[in-house]
């Protein structure tokens, strides 16, 4: 289903997520870099509070949608932004949810929040029925799914939601509300020892292995929701955005070209940690086409914003991504005129700027990649050498590492600063140096 999907999609052969969930999906919904919203890791309950800064004016993608009246369905995980738990709708702009409480088990007999229903709706049945209806609670609860597979439920709201749209649609086509669902999946992620991750147990199989049967169910609830879409007749006006917020741990693995790729989450240097799939599907506006440009998980609320024809609110703070809409209009690449950053809070390096061939570091080093997954070290005169593009990249990791908490080493040297000052290139040694 993913492939079939690809073949009809806009595929971006560059795009990198944060190397991990947390400040990947803070990302997502901001706009904006960790370093920004504070959000540099995922043990929400022990963050600090002088850390975990985000506030509404960051809960961003949502509200793009509510203050250009569509109307919202969230359902999956959410991560970062579970301190709005509650608030969904004031604070994020989401109508409805019915996300994971992030408590006890995730895919069988879950235990959810959501505004869905009242207090007497219980089971699949009658929570698509609340969605259909728009039957909603003033103030959220806490539900036990028992005995429901929490994956299959969340198709089957989206798919209720879909079909009273698709009714909407029919009835009163220039009035009817237009509609944006955001479903950050539970499947992907690894489940605790007395809990299978899959709709039935396997008897026998290894952890590898129940990994790759986790995909597969992934596959099957993206073909599902293709599949509603088409039924509907939404399919060919709906854009579609499949993105992964991580490499994989390295306990997995895939191929590319014939060499074995290690799964490289938490790590930033490396294409195996933030460099994700990535795929738009919008029948109605292009067709397939493979974009090699940079992009990043900053860059979606800008697109969205734009494929939707709608404004960032005064109320949020500005993204400081960049909408890459138009390269996927046009299916035209600008050939790694830009760059984007990655951040690790685990291991070093901690702040990492890249554009399609080079790779410039928080400790003062210089990468080429020649291929994906391939990186050779360089002598720190590349910076100054080889374009002027790398000397901004190299003064924009400077910012952010500072901003993020961290020193920076100025390349070729040994020197670290806690403070930022202006680079140029000095001729005699052919360094980056304070201006």
């Amino acid at each position: 289903n993913i492939d079939a999907f690809e073949k009809e999609a806009v595929r971006f052969d560059n795009f990198f997520a944060q190397p991990l969930c947390g400040p990947s999906r803070g990302t997502l919904f901001s706009g904006r870099w960790p370093s920004d919203t504070g959000i540099v890791y995922n043990k929400i309950k022990t963050m600090p509070l002088k850390e975990l800064n985000v506030t509404k004016s960051e809960c961003t993608m949502g509200q793009v949608f509510k203050h250009g009246g569509y109307e919202s369905l969230m359902v999956g995980k959410v991560h970062n932004f579970y301190k709005f738990s509650g608030r969904y709708d004031t604070a994020c702009g989401f109508d409805m949810w019915h996300v994971w409480s992030r408590q006890n088990r995730r895919y069988h007999g879950a235990d959810v929040l959501t505004n869905i229903g009242t207090t007497e709706t219980v089971g699949v049945k009658a929570f698509k029925r609340a969605v259909r209806r728009k039957v909603l609670s003033k103030q959220h609860r806490l539900v036990h799914s028992q005995r429901i597979y929490t994956p299959d439920l969340h198709r089957d709201l989206i798919s209720a939601f879909l079909l009273r749209h698709s009714r909407q649609q029919a009835e009163s086509p220039t009035t009817a509300a237009p509609f944006f669902v955001y479903w950050p999946m539970l499947l992907g992620h690894n489940t605790k020892a007395d809990e299978t991750s899959l709709p039935k147990p396997v008897p026998g199989i290894t952890f590898q292995e129940e990994y790759v049967l986790r995909i597969q169910e992934v596959d099957r609830l993206i073909g599902d929701l293709v599949k509603k879409l088409k039924n509907t007749g939404l399919a060919d006006n709906t854009v579609v955005l499949l993105v992964t917020d991580n490499g994989t741990p390295s306990m997995f693995h895939g191929w590319y070209k014939g060499r074995l790729i290690q799964g490289g989450k938490e790590h930033n240097l490396v294409d195996e940690g933030s460099r994700v799939v990535a795929l738009m599907r919008y029948p109605a506006g292009f067709q397939h086409a493979v974009i090699t440009d940079p992009v990043s998980m900053t860059d979606v609320v800008p697109t969205l914003a734009e494929a939707a024809g709608l404004q960032i609110p005064e109320s949020q703070d500005p993204p400081t991504g960049q909408s890459f809409w138009n390269a996927a209009v046009t299916g035209n690449s600008n050939k790694g005129d830009r760059w984007v950053l990655t951040f690790s809070r685990k291991f070093r390096p901690y702040v990492v700027a890249q554009n399609l061939q080079w790779k410039v570091t928080n400790d003062g080093e210089v990468f080429f990649r020649p291929d994906f997954f391939e990186l050779s070290e360089r002598s720190a005169t590349k910076i100054c050498d080889n374009h002027a593009q790398l000397l901004s990249m190299t003064q924009d990791v400077f910012r952010k590492t500072i901003d993020y908490g961290r020193l920076f080493t100025m390349p070729g040297t040994s020197t670290q600063y806690s403070s930022v000052c202006q680079l140029t290139c000095n001729p005699a040694t052919r360094l980056p140096e304070c201006l």
